[in-house]
């Protein structure tokens, strides 16, 4: 085909290709560098200790694990409301919604506020929900602002999944005999899995990102909650915001990066998980937070340090230890943790195997 065009024609279409070719070599290369320059400038901030405590000016000591933990908090009360929410408003307008007119200006509607600027939702979420709505600002409060902020992410990219799916298949199986709601169930959510899991990834890869709305709602604090229920109800301090008062508040700027160090590997971890199905990621971030919580939480309820030195003194002193006042709320919280972040773990482990199943299948 190349040799009956024209040679100035050959040779348009051989700069067009080398220009593509520089525009995914440079798109590649800027990705490889900020990557690799967060790396090269937090991960010699990243210590144990950053990890699993938290900052104290009494005990000099600076962590980030109640900010951790505060993330995976608003994470799972944005997605669990958001993805009925979302999907479900999505097969109304694809599937049963008749009113097209209707239909184009929600989409327009949605596709306005994907561009609004997160401070406006900010201020929407302080208004309505800590003050119309008594709210204090806390983990709670936070996570419904950002359901309205992702809730037109999760929408959209559902609606152009469903509408992917061929229009044969649903004849075909309504043609079988099944009813609208099985057709649905059965064979257009399945073949518009990928496009809703692509949707999820996009949305919390903006939770964890977003500070300027969190900061009106959610607050700074960095104190580990005593409880669950006391987590979301109280107020605290995500990753990214956190990020922001090292860097421009505090200036400690090898905080911040090592902080920007780990968000980067935590969206990382969220990307391989759903794209490439590896059990053992599961398995290994399990392990990790089992052992955080049981062996440093329940050893911190019980007074006790970390170290192994001192492990070994507190395990010679006997349960008549001073080292073992105030422990049954704590070591309850521990496990409220851990059996929480195991249902998060199964859940996504079903979800990873459920994408791979399917894809196989098919």
């Amino acid at each position: 085909m190349e040799e009956k065009l024209s040679p100035r024609r050959r040779l348009y279409d051989r700069g067009l290709r080398a220009l593509l070719y520089l525009c995914g070599l440079l798109v590649c290369a800027l990705l490889v560098f900020l990557i690799g320059y967060i790396f090269y400038r937090g991960v010699p901030g990243i210590t144990w200790s950053l990890l699993t405590s938290q900052t104290s000016y009494i005990k000099n000591t600076v962590g980030i694990l109640p900010n951790i933990l505060d993330t995976l908090y608003i994470i799972v009360v944005a997605m669990v409301i958001v993805l009925p929410l979302g999907v479900g408003a999505a097969i109304y307008l694809t599937e049963y919604a008749s009113n097209r007119r209707l239909v184009s200006v929600i989409e327009f509607a949605t596709e306005t506020l994907t561009g609004i600027p997160s401070i406006i939702f900010g201020l929407v979420g302080m208004l309505l929900f800590v003050q119309r709505m008594n709210l204090q600002a806390g983990i709670l409060a936070g996570g419904l602002t950002l359901v309205v902020m992702i809730l037109p992410t999760i929408v959209r990219t559902t609606q152009e999944s469903l509408k992917t799916v061929p229009q044969s298949y649903r004849e075909g199986a309504l043609g079988l005999g099944a009813g609208k709601w099985h057709m649905i169930r059965t064979v257009v959510l399945p073949g518009a899995v990928d496009g809703i899991v692509t949707g999820c990834i996009l949305a919390v890869g903006r939770i964890v990102g977003e500070s300027a709305a969190l900061l009106f709602t959610a607050g700074a604090a960095e104190v580990i909650a005593k409880g669950v229920v006391k987590a979301y109800t109280s107020n605290g301090a995500t990753l990214s915001v956190l990020l922001y008062l090292r860097a421009f508040e505090d200036g400690d700027f090898a905080s911040a990066w090592g902080i920007g160090a780990v968000l980067l590997v935590l969206v990382l971890i969220i990307g391989q998980v759903v794209f490439s199905g590896v059990m053992f990621s599961m398995t290994g971030a399990l392990t990790a937070i089992s052992y955080i919580i049981v062996c440093r939480w329940g050893m911190g309820a019980l007074g006790a340090s970390t170290d192994l030195n001192d492990r070994l003194s507190w395990l010679k002193a006997g349960l008549d230890s001073p080292m073992y006042d105030a422990t049954v709320p704590n070591l309850v919280h521990s496990w409220q943790m851990l059996g929480l972040i195991t249902l998060v773990c199964v859940a996504a482990a079903w979800l990873v195997l459920y994408i791979g199943f399917n894809r196989k299948k098919g």
